[in-house]
């Protein structure tokens, strides 16, 4: 027997912020650096631009700005406060592999604002789709996967 469903919920759109940016670090941020990897290591740090790469006990991430530059302050206490309101897009990701920064800037506008998926059974074989409303190119579209989504 064949089962089919389709979820057609109009998709949530995360992709805009209109708030004043806080990100808190589960971890003490122990540095922040530029786009251009110089280091601001004093106990209260602060940078100006669109790409930031912060360090912590938990890894190495990047924050992008796709909205225009942002002025980010860290403390030692595991803060990242933005300089003023935020009005845009943000991508935040984890780097494991210092050299993935540069396929990652390639990618980082093209990101989803929404999701609808299908899934069916045919016995004992499930399949599950997700189409993806995206910003950009749907082609060049990076997400995050865990082992057992592969």
């Amino acid at each position: 027997m064949r089962e089919r469903h389709r979820n057609s919920r109009a998709p949530t759109v995360l992709s805009r912020l209109s708030l004043a940016l806080r990100l808190a670090v589960a971890l003490a941020v122990s540095q922040i650096l530029d786009k251009h990897g110089v280091e601001c290591n004093a106990s209260t740090a602060t940078v100006t631009g669109t790409s930031f790469q912060v360090v912590n006990g938990a890894g190495t991430y990047i924050i992008y700005s796709l909205s225009g530059a942002l002025r980010l302050t860290a403390n030692g206490a595991g803060n990242i406060v933005a300089g003023a309101q935020f009005n845009g897009v943000l991508r935040v990701v984890k780097l494991n592999v210092p050299s993935h920064t540069t396929i990652l800037d390639q990618y980082v506008a093209n990101y989803p604002t929404g999701v609808n998926t299908d899934y069916d059974f045919n016995g004992d074989v499930g399949t599950l789709r997700f189409t993806w409303t995206v910003t950009g190119n749907a082609a060049n579209l990076l997400m995050l996967t865990w082992p057992h989504h592969r």
